[in-house]
Parts: structure tokens; sequence; C-alpha cells
């Protein structure tokens, strides 16, 4: 009985012994794990000034090509524009001498 004893009391050694052995790689796994995670956070931390000027120089360039789209739009309305005041201040013209020319016919 003595000798189941002492068997029983060893094995439950051993095991305490792979108990603690597990936990001791369990919290290498843990300080490894966040060891990473502190690593990539500060690589993202560290690219956080070039994405914002990537997004910067795109925001701009998307406001440089609205600006020049509208300020096309805006020349072909002023041409637009010109061109039929043109045709208005022509006609107009056109009535006024034709009224000078024979008063009747207005």
């Amino acid at each position: 009985m003595e000798e189941s004893l002492k068997y029983l009391l060893d094995a439950e050694q051993r095991a305490q012994e792979i108990v603690n052995k597990a936990i001791a790689e369990r919290d290498r796994m843990l300080e490894k794990a966040s060891e990473e995670v502190r690593g990539a956070e500060k690589r993202f931390k560290g690219r956080i000034p070039g994405i914002r000027e990537s997004f910067l120089k795109k925001a701009e360039e998307r406001a440089d090509q609205t600006n020049a789209e509208i300020l096309r739009r805006y020349v072909d309305n002023w041409d637009g524009l010109e061109k039929e005041i043109d045709k208005r201040q022509e006609r107009a013209i056109r009535e006024a001498i034709k009224l000078l020319l024979d008063p009747a016919s207005g």
C-alpha cells in the first residue's frame, strides 16, 4: 500500500510538473504574440503618415480634375452665351434699322 501511495504521489508530482511546463509555455506564447502585435502596431503607426500623404495626394488630384471640368463647362457655357448675345444683338440691330427705314412696318 505504501508503494502505491508513493507511486501515486510521484505521478501527481510529474503531472504537476507537466502542468507547470504547459503554463510556462502558454505564458511564453502569449508574450511572443503580444510582442508581435506591438510590432505590427508600431509598423502600422509608422505607415500612417505615408497613407495620409497618399490619400491627400489622391484627393488633391480629384479636386484638380473636378476644378478643371467645372472650368471647362464654365468656358463652354460662356462661349454659348456670347454666341447667343451676338445673335440677339445682330437681330436687334436689323430690327432697329428696319424700324428706322420704315417706321410703319413696326
